[in-house]
């Protein structure tokens, strides 16, 4: 297992087979710290006489496994936040696209008329517009009056 984990690390480190150098260096921080943990089962045998030495030891791969689980949660919780911010702005500046160009035009973007696709399609088709359609009058909807 020892030999496995070093190799699978040296792949890793030579030649980064992740999409971005940030995936990588992740990977890289993940393995290293699998490899100590495996150190650290080495200590947890026969081999190793002193029941004080495996009890630090212990203490040891506790810290090691919360440290890893820490780095990885935050290194989420940033690339989400990053994302999110990302997301709005892309989204803001859609919302002050649209508002210009409604000013300037009599159509309508198509998702005012559906907006269930108004949440799923705003940034595949924000030019897609159809004709803009008389509002209804009061007059119009006599069908739901009650019957004298």
């Amino acid at each position: 297992m020892l030999y496995v984990q070093t190799s699978y690390l040296i792949y890793q480190g030579l030649w980064c087979p992740r999409a971005t150098k940030e995936d990588n260096h992740v990977e890289l921080m993940n393995e290293a710290l699998i490899l100590v943990q495996i150190y650290h089962i080495i200590w947890f045998s026969d081999f190793v006489n002193s029941p004080m030495f495996k009890y630090r030891a212990g203490w040891s791969a506790c810290g090691i496994v919360l440290l890893q689980i820490l780095l990885n949660v935050v290194r989420m919780a940033f690339k989400s936040i990053r994302q999110n911010i990302g997301d709005f702005r892309r989204w803001k500046y859609t919302k002050s696209e649209l508002k210009r160009h409604r000013k300037s035009t009599k159509y309508v973007h198509y998702s005012d008329s559906a907006p269930h696709i108004n949440a799923a399609l705003p940034m595949i088709c924000p030019t897609k517009l159809i004709k803009r359609q008389k509002e209804p009058t009061p007059q119009e909807h006599d069908d739901f009056s009650p019957i004298a």
